[in-house]
C-alpha cells in the first residue's frame, strides 16, 4: 500500500482540476481512484461550500461485492442501494430514492 501511495502522490500520475460555482464533476468510484484536498470554508452560511452526491446505480449495472454490503445496503443489480449515506440522509432522500426508483423501473435497495 505504501508503494501504491507513492506512485498515487507522483505529479505525473495525478489530474488536478478545479470547480467552480455551478461546476458538475461525474465519476465511476468502481473504476476511478479519486480523492479531494482541504479546503477553508466561509463562516457566513450563505457562502458555504455545497456538494450534493449523487450515486447512480444503472438499471443495467452489475451487482456489487457481498462485502460492500454495510456501504451501499444493496449490491443486487438493479437496485437503487443510495450509496454511502452520511449524517444529513433523512426522509426526504428517502423519498427521493423511491422516486427515482419508480422512474426507472428499479428497486430501491435495503
Amino acid at each position: 500500500m505504501d508503494l501504491l501511495d507513492e506512485i498515487l502522490r507522483r505529479l505525473e500520475q495525478m489530474y488536478t482540476m478545479y470547480l467552480q460555482s455551478g461546476d458538475m464533476q461525474i465519476l465511476n468510484s468502481h473504476v476511478t481512484l479519486h480523492s479531494r484536498t482541504e479546503f477553508e470554508d466561509f463562516e457566513v452560511p450563505e457562502q458555504k461550500r455545497l456538494l450534493f452526491r449523487l450515486w447512480l446505480a444503472p438499471a443495467d449495472g452489475p451487482a456489487l461485492p457481498e462485502s460492500w454490503r454495510p456501504f451501499f445496503r444493496s449490491v443486487t443489480a438493479g437496485t437503487v442501494c443510495g450509496g454511502i449515506l452520511g449524517q444529513q440522509h433523512d426522509e426526504c432522500c428517502c423519498a427521493f430514492e423511491a422516486r427515482q426508483a419508480a422512474d426507472l423501473g428499479m428497486r430501491v435497495g435495503v
